[in-house]
């Protein structure tokens, strides 16, 4: 059944990303938001930086449904079926091959799978929520990132900057206070006997 939920994804992507670009001359195949006015690519992504995206995708569309905020979910939600839909492309550009080339393909399909229907949620069909595919899509992340060999987890949103953990002043151990030392007094050397006098 989640396979029908891919020609409705490619649809949606469509509507919302405009036409696509075929590969020439083996490069990878760019999206047209990635297309100057002249029809040249003006940058591609290499199969980690591609995937570094997709973690961040991921986590903008996670954290934002789980603030409820659709809005923030939606945009990144269409740009995750873009991005997937190239990064077989990059794979194969870069020469990943043999056991790593099918885990990229069986992780691409699975997020297609997911991230659609979650999609068809949000537009009123009958698809996933979130987190009813949150398993899922983070199983099929972590395959891509070993294989890109990237971070898998990225940053959430509520954490953009580095923080210090509280803690409870109950709980810190205080050390003992080192009792004073009183100081030494300077010792004087003692004074050497006179020599006895020879006869």
């Amino acid at each position: 059944m989640s396979r029908y939920l891919i020609p409705f994804l490619m649809s949606t992507l469509v509507s919302v990303s405009g036409c696509r670009s075929e590969p020439e001359d083996g490069q990878p195949v760019v999206s047209s938001r990635e297309m100057d006015g002249d029809g040249d690519p003006q940058s591609t992504l290499s199969f980690p930086e591609a995937v570094s995206q997709l973690v961040t995708l991921r986590n903008q569309i996670r954290d934002g449904f789980a603030a409820d905020d659709v809005d923030a979910a939606h945009g990144p939600l269409h740009d995750v079926g873009d991005l997937l839909t190239d990064l077989e492309q990059i794979a194969d550009s870069e020469g990943i091959a043999g056991d790593q080339r099918q885990a990229v393909t069986a992780a691409v399909n699975t997020l297609l799978d997911a991230f659609g229907a979650v999609d068809k949620t949000l537009h009123g069909g009958d698809g996933s929520t979130y987190p009813e595919e949150a398993d899922t899509i983070d199983a099929a992340v972590i395959e891509l990132a070993q294989i890109a060999g990237v971070d898998s987890a990225g940053a959430s949103a509520d954490t953009t900057a580095a923080t210090v953990p509280e803690t409870d002043a109950a709980s810190v151990d205080v050390a003992e206070p080192v009792p004073a030392v009183e100081p030494v007094p300077a010792v004087e050397p003692a004074e050497e006997p006179a020599p006895e006098p020879k006869s």
